[in-house]
């Protein structure tokens, strides 16, 4: 949970109007987040604008300091058992404890540093990839292609069944934690750069796409890659409505269809609502 910081030191959220007021208790967050939030303020001016709070599989919590500075602009005292983080535009420093925590997803455990995406509702992914089990095509002999792969997640998971799962990613950002999540696992291979370039390197037969949707969305240039690549199932991951209603537009025009859509709850207690929506190729 993101935490905006008040001028006066205090934690805040937006409200409805789009103002700022001060967060006493979040009903989205945890026990422990709530008791440790109350025992956190910060000098006015502190060069801190925001606090995102986070909670491992053991309970262990972590509270990443984002800010402006490229270095962390005051001292940090506490004797709280929290991981403390400053996060700046070049690079993160620890303060105090770890910089990574895990969580447990769908039986798989994700370790995620302080810059990488986090789930705030693990415990949906259970139900979620129970259902993709009973529905996705399942041949263990053709790979699984995981676009926009970031800490994981689904090639993890793919994988634990036996799959052979290509991995892209655009950056390095998550690529550490990639490499710690699926070290146990021989039959993955991560590439990094566009998903348009990488694609037409593989000449093996793909028969299905999974694709976590960050918020730009799938490109144009993407949508017809996976076309031309003759890729026919598109698992596509979505936290955000607007996005998915455009981008199935442009996965429409590249020649796919949608052919089942899950929503699920990522985000509790939010006007969010995520979805894995399965798109088959035309024949």
């Amino acid at each position: 949970m993101i935490f905006s910081v008040l001028p006066d030191g205090k934690l805040g959220l937006h409200d409805a109007s789009g103002g700022m007021f001060t967060a006493e208790r979040c009903p989205i967050c945890s026990e422990g987040i709530n008791e440790l939030m109350l025992r956190i303020s910060f000098e006015a001016e502190s060069g801190i604008h925001a606090a995102e709070f986070r909670e491992g599989v053991e309970g262990e919590s972590q509270v990443v300091l984002r800010g402006d500075s490229d270095y962390p602009p005051m001292e940090i005292e506490t004797d709280l058992s929290v991981s403390l983080v400053y996060s700046g535009p070049v690079g993160s420093y620890v303060l105090s404890g770890n910089s990574t925590l895990v969580q447990e997803i769908a039986g798989q455990e994700i370790c995620a540093s302080e810059d990488s995406p986090f789930f705030p509702n693990p415990e949906i992914y259970n139900a979620l990839c129970q259902k993709l089990i009973e529905i996705l095509p399942n041949d263990r002999d053709k790979p699984v292609l995981n676009l926009n792969c970031g800490t994981g997640f689904w090639a993890k998971w793919f994988a634990s069944q036996g799959r052979k799962v290509i991995a892209q990613d655009v950056g390095e950002r998550s690529a550490d934690d990639f490499a710690v999540n699926l070290d146990a696992f021989d039959s993955v291979d991560l590439y990094l750069g566009k998903p348009e370039s990488i694609l037409p390197a593989f000449k093996e037969n793909k028969l299905l796409t999974v694709f976590e949707a960050a918020s730009e969305g799938i490109s144009v240039a993407t949508a017809q890659a996976l076309s031309k690549a003759e890729v026919p199932w598109i698992l596509y991951i979505s936290h955000d409505s607007a996005i998915l209603a455009r981008d199935s537009i442009r996965l429409s025009d590249s020649g796919y269809k949608l052919n089942t859509i899950i929503p699920f709850d990522n985000e509790p207690q939010t006007a969010i609502i995520s979805a894995a929506t399965i798109f088959r190729k035309n024949r």
